[in-house]
């Protein structure tokens, strides 16, 4: 990170070429906000910069695994990299992260269901984890989940990775309970959109403000966690990918639109008390408001924005 004079410099560089080039900068806000307030990162800390936050999107690109025994059981699984299992048929086994044993070797090569939600009785079990040879990996999606995967704690020892949501875990595991040799047909590699489980809410990892000269950051927020973008065509084409460098490009494009309809007569002020105006401010996932130094002024309204402006 930038720290001490050097923060201080680039915030000044942004503010005076705001000033005096009219320059707009629309930035990330950064990727740390499970490490609580203060977490905003430059230059969108900068006073005249427009620093912007993540929410998670409505929708997400889900893929379906069935039993063949009983088609009417079937589960929904999202994976990282946009793209269904490579493999028709495995056996399903609940990974046990409440219990520290100490064998292990059962769950080589079948699709193992990480309930995070019960990681913290058996912390060892993420290490364990690690050693296993699994086909692939079913993450229960909670609060924690995302924390754990923004601080990059190497939990899933496969490169098929892909997350249910708690609801579907609990089913699942009770499903499993009864069928206990339970294999799961993974072959419906057509992908479809499905309600997102914290659908419009602020994204956990998106940094808190305030900034060092306690400046409300970020100002707004876009769509920014659980994204379909493009991907380099020789690893795949697209992929899921989250971050509030997600949303910064969203927001690029909304002032894209405001300086198309305006031109020069919009001053860079102007565009940033538009977007704060008229953004949406929205719950978090406990139901409450969203905190003002998470979500800003809230969730950009491109189409007011620019009608009422």
């Amino acid at each position: 990170g930038i720290d001490g004079n050097n923060s201080n410099m680039l915030a000044t560089l942004v503010n005076e070429l705001t000033k005096y080039k009219g320059m707009i900068f629309i930035v990330a806000n950064g990727n740390s906000g499970s490490d609580g307030i203060f977490t905003s990162s430059l230059p969108a800390t900068a006073q005249s910069s427009i620093g912007v936050g993540s929410f998670e999107t409505n929708k997400v690109l889900n893929f379906k695994a069935f039993d063949p025994k009983n088609p009417n059981f079937v589960i929904n699984y999202a994976t990282n990299d946009a793209l269904a299992f490579p493999f028709k048929s495995a056996k399903v086994k609940l990974f046990p992260m409440d219990k520290c044993l100490n064998d292990y070797k059962g769950f080589d090569n079948t699709v193992i269901i990480v309930d995070i939600r019960t990681v913290l009785k058996c912390p060892v079990s993420t290490v364990i984890l690690a050693k296993i040879k699994p086909l692939a990996v079913l993450v229960s999606v909670s609060k924690l989940t995302v924390v754990l995967q923004y601080r990059q704690i190497p939990y899933l020892p496969t490169n098929y990775g892909a997350q249910i949501t708690s609801k579907q875990t609990d089913i699942l595991i009770e499903y499993l309970e009864r069928n206990p040799n339970l294999e799961l047909d993974f072959s419906n590699n057509y992908g479809y959109m499905e309600y997102h489980p914290f659908a419009v809410t602020p994204s956990v990892f998106s940094s808190w403000g305030l900034s060092q000269e306690f400046d409300i950051k970020p100002e707004v927020c876009a769509p920014g966690g659980s994204i379909l973008s493009a991907f380099p065509v020789n690893i795949g084409s697209y992929t899921i990918k989250s971050g509030t460098s997600l949303a910064a490009p969203y927001m690029t494009g909304v002032a894209a639109l405001y300086f198309e309809m305006f031109g020069k007569a919009k001053s860079p002020e102007q565009l940033k008390t538009a977007f704060m105006n008229y953004a949406v401010p929205l719950e978090n996932r406990d139901g409450l408001l969203a905190s003002v130094l998470h979500q800003g002024a809230g969730l950009i309204d491109a189409f007011n924005t620019i009608l009422a402006t």
